[in-house]
Protein backbone atom coordinates (compact mmCIF):
# COMPACT_ATOMS: atom_id res chain seq x y z
CA UNK A 1 0.00 0.00 0.00
CA UNK A 2 0.89 3.44 -1.44
CA UNK A 3 2.13 6.15 1.89
CA UNK A 4 -1.21 8.27 3.02
CA UNK A 5 0.60 11.72 1.89
CA UNK A 6 0.22 10.16 -1.68
CA UNK A 7 -3.37 8.90 -1.03
CA UNK A 8 -5.03 11.13 0.61
CA UNK A 9 -4.76 15.66 1.33
CA UNK A 10 -4.11 16.95 5.24
CA UNK A 11 -7.74 17.97 4.65
CA UNK A 12 -9.17 14.80 4.32
CA UNK A 13 -7.39 13.58 6.78
CA UNK A 14 -8.48 16.29 9.18
CA UNK A 15 -12.47 15.37 8.35
CA UNK A 16 -11.48 11.85 9.35
CA UNK A 17 -10.14 13.05 12.83
CA UNK A 18 -12.67 15.55 13.13
CA UNK A 19 -15.56 12.71 12.57
CA UNK A 20 -13.80 10.30 15.21
CA UNK A 21 -13.54 12.82 17.81
CA UNK A 22 -17.11 14.20 17.10
CA UNK A 23 -18.04 9.99 17.66
CA UNK A 24 -19.42 9.61 14.23
CA UNK A 25 -16.42 7.28 12.63
CA UNK A 26 -15.07 4.41 14.68
CA UNK A 27 -11.38 4.15 15.06
CA UNK A 28 -11.38 1.16 12.57
CA UNK A 29 -13.22 2.69 10.29
CA UNK A 30 -10.47 5.62 10.10
CA UNK A 31 -7.73 3.21 10.15
CA UNK A 32 -9.43 0.99 7.45
CA UNK A 33 -10.22 3.84 5.07
CA UNK A 34 -6.74 5.69 5.51
CA UNK A 35 -5.22 1.72 5.45
CA UNK A 36 -2.84 2.22 8.35
CA UNK A 37 -3.01 0.24 11.94
CA UNK A 38 -3.48 1.42 15.41
CA UNK A 39 -0.03 2.72 16.02
CA UNK A 40 -0.02 4.80 13.36
CA UNK A 41 -3.48 5.99 13.98
CA UNK A 42 -2.85 7.01 17.09
CA UNK A 43 0.54 9.40 16.07
CA UNK A 44 -1.81 10.91 13.21
CA UNK A 45 -3.97 11.79 16.05
CA UNK A 46 -1.96 13.32 18.55
CA UNK A 47 -0.27 15.55 16.05
CA UNK A 48 -3.63 16.68 14.97
CA UNK A 49 -5.02 17.36 18.32
CA UNK A 50 -1.58 19.55 19.32
CA UNK A 51 -2.63 22.04 16.42
CA UNK A 52 -5.31 20.92 14.32
CA UNK A 53 -4.87 23.81 11.92
CA UNK A 54 -1.55 23.45 11.67
CA UNK A 55 -1.56 19.47 10.93
CA UNK A 56 -0.11 18.03 8.20
CA UNK A 57 0.74 14.15 6.83
CA UNK A 58 3.53 15.53 4.51
CA UNK A 59 6.29 12.96 4.06
CA UNK A 60 9.34 14.39 6.57
CA UNK A 61 12.56 12.29 5.97
CA UNK A 62 14.88 12.29 9.43
CA UNK A 63 17.61 11.40 7.54
CA UNK A 64 19.96 12.57 4.73
CA UNK A 65 19.32 10.40 1.73
CA UNK A 66 21.77 8.57 -0.12
CA UNK A 67 21.86 11.34 -2.74
CA UNK A 68 23.36 14.02 -0.16
CA UNK A 69 26.77 11.70 0.04
CA UNK A 70 27.79 13.16 -3.32
CA UNK A 71 29.12 11.67 -6.28
CA UNK A 72 29.66 7.65 -6.71
CA UNK A 73 33.60 6.65 -7.74
CA UNK A 74 33.20 3.92 -10.20
CA UNK A 75 35.81 2.41 -7.57
CA UNK A 76 33.62 2.45 -4.74
CA UNK A 77 30.92 0.36 -6.55
CA UNK A 78 31.36 -3.72 -5.80
CA UNK A 79 31.80 -4.87 -9.51
CA UNK A 80 33.35 -7.99 -9.23
CA UNK A 81 33.77 -9.47 -12.74
CA UNK A 82 32.33 -7.14 -14.05
CA UNK A 83 34.42 -5.29 -16.84
CA UNK A 84 33.64 -1.45 -18.36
Amino acid sequence: MTQVHKRFTAEQVKVLFQGYWQGNLSRLDVEEMLGIGKTRFFAFLKTYHQDPNAFSIAYQRSTQGPLSEGPRTRSSRSCSGIKP
